[in-house]
Order: C-alpha cells, then structure tokens, then sequence
C-alpha cells in the first residue's frame, strides 16, 4: 500500500455547527478521503489510519449473539454504503451497529436507522408479469451512539462515477474481524485485521451481468476473504466506485471478484436524524454533493431525483 502523500490526499469539504442553540453544540468538519493506488497487486494485512474512521465494521446484534456481517464506509456524515447482501438474513428483532476505528485508539459505535437499495425490475414480454431484484448496493443512515466531542472531524470516503475501463488498477479495503465484544450501551471492542487487495479489471458489465447481478458491475483480479464485503473499492483516481459484492472463493479466501457500482446509490435517499441538517429528516447523496457534505466527482444531476436524473459521464480514450 502506497502511504506516501497521504496528508494530500485529504481535502477539506466543509463545516458547519449542529443544534448551535442546545446546551451541547458542537462543530462538524467534513474531510474528503482518497487512496493511493497500491503497488503490488494481492491481499496483504494493512492498517486503517489513513482512513481514521471513515471505513467501519458492521455488526449485527442478535438474540443469538454479535456477528460482523460486512464492512462499509461513509460517503457523507451519517450516511454509509455497502453491499445489499450484507444484511441478508435479517431476523426480527435484529439491531445494526457500525464500529469505525479512529486514530486515538477509540472505537466509535455508530447505530444503522434505515436502509435503501437499489432496484430494477424485469417484465415478462408474453405476460407482462413483474419481477423486481434488488441491486447489491445500499445507502443507509447512520446516528452516533457516542458522546460527540466540541469537534468532530467526520471522514468520508472521496466517490467518482465512470465506466471503468478493462485493465484499470483497482484497490479494496475491509475487515476482516474474529472477535467483538459489545460491553455496553455507548462501548464495544472489536479485535479485527483491516485488509486491502489490488488487483486488475478483468471485464465491466455497465448494464449488469443477467438476471443474478442486475446492477452495472465488474469482475476483477482481486483476492478477497469473507467480512470485507460492503468495502470501498477504488479506481486509479484513488476514490471509491463502488462495493465490493463477492468473490468466487470461500470465506478463507478467492479470486476473482464482483464490485457492484455506486451508480444506483446516487438516487436513494433515506430518513436520517443525523446530523440535523438534512431537510425534512431525508438524506441522499444528491443533497449532500450539492451542499459541501459529500465528494461525488465526473457526476451531474439533473432534475428529479430518479434514475433518469443522472449523467454517467464517458471516459475519453
């Protein structure tokens, strides 16, 4: 992993003060967060304090004990993204936590309020019955379950939509976390290995690949283990496209694998609580590049906020 420059590949996004007329206000600065394009293509243990919080483990509470079902990343502040499947097996009763480990050692637990996922839908010519799947991308908000201090730097990960291109270089990262331990309501320990992989495109589905994966996706030279799923994966650019869905491996390990891109994930939008100044309590990547909270580069909107709303830009060759 490149770790050279990594003070540049930080930017500052903006700042604004939340509930200033409450007796605990405090002041939010957002900073934008790349990744330099790795040197050595595999799967190698790495560290997460480039990120220093803006990349999590999500962690199902259950009746039948804890389970970390993924990993996942923040795009705005309280907004998060992963992979659908992530959540698959969901049970009455379940509770989500996100756990982003910061660069002072804390741990911070962040609680899940809802979930989006894209969505197409196929009708049959003949009969003209419906069938919907859903994409393996997912928005969500996210509300902290920890005392904020007098200021909280939120890190978010940096999004770029393109076509990727065959050949392009691309770096995931995720954990991979065999123990963690909630010990109380604003507590939790967590023992896990961050991991990063890099690897090459090795064919682009901007369409989807059939009926199994309906969302523009790719296949790429990655080897990836289980728990990773829902990690950024980024482009030459160092910003993230997409998550990473799978590979055709086993939870101890494999290659090649499937990233589902971000596109479908620019016109969801979710209830978020936090922070307060999401208008009508609904968060959306939409409002959130529009208005210094995100880094959504090579994207215009226009309009409505549908899928017809967005321009995926061409790259030049």
């Amino acid at each position: 992993m490149d770790a050279d420059g990594d003070e540049a590949l930080v930017s500052y996004i903006g700042a604004f003060v939340e509930n200033p007329t409450t007796p605990n206000p405090f002041a939010l600065a957002v900073l934008s967060r790349t990744l330099s394009p790795g040197r050595e293509e595999g799967l190698v243990p790495t560290v997460p304090e480039h990120f220093d919080g803006a990349v999590f483990q999500i962690l199902r509470l259950g009746d039948d004990g804890n389970e970390i079902c993924g990993s996942g990343y923040f795009v705005a502040p309280g907004l998060g993204l992963t992979a659908t499947h992530v959540f698959d097996g969901v049970e009455k009763g379940d509770r989500f936590r996100a756990l982003s480990p910061r660069n002072d050692g804390s741990l911070q637990q962040w609680t899940i309020e809802q979930l989006r996922r894209g969505i197409v839908r196929r009708d049959d010519v003949l009969t003209g019955a419906g069938e919907v799947r859903q994409h393996d991308v997912a928005l969500f908000s996210l509300k902290p379950q920890f005392d904020l201090p007098p200021l909280l730097a939120q890190n978010i990960i940096s999004l770029e939509v393109e076509e990727p291109r065959v050949g392009d270089l691309l770096t995931v990262v995720g954990f991979r976390a065999p123990l963690v331990e909630v010990t109380g309501h604003r507590e939790a320990r967590s023992e896990f290995q961050f991991l990063s992989s890099v690897g090459r495109i090795l064919d682009v589905f901007p369409a989807g690949r059939g009926w199994n994966f309906p969302a523009p996706m790719l296949i790429a030279d990655l080897e990836t283990l289980g728990g990773m799923s829902g990690g950024p994966v980024f482009n030459r650019n160092g910003r993230a496209i997409g998550v990473l869905t799978g590979s055709l491996g086993d939870a101890n390990g494999g290659r090649p694998s499937y990233v589902t891109l971000s596109w479908s994930a620019m016109t969801l939008e979710v209830d978020a609580s936090w922070p307060s100044n999401w208008p009508h309590g609904k968060g959306s990547l939409r409002f959130a590049a529009m208005n210094g909270m995100a880094a959504v580069h090579g994207l215009e909107y226009r309009g409505a906020v549908d899928a017809t709303a967005i321009v995926i830009p061409q790259r030049a060759e």
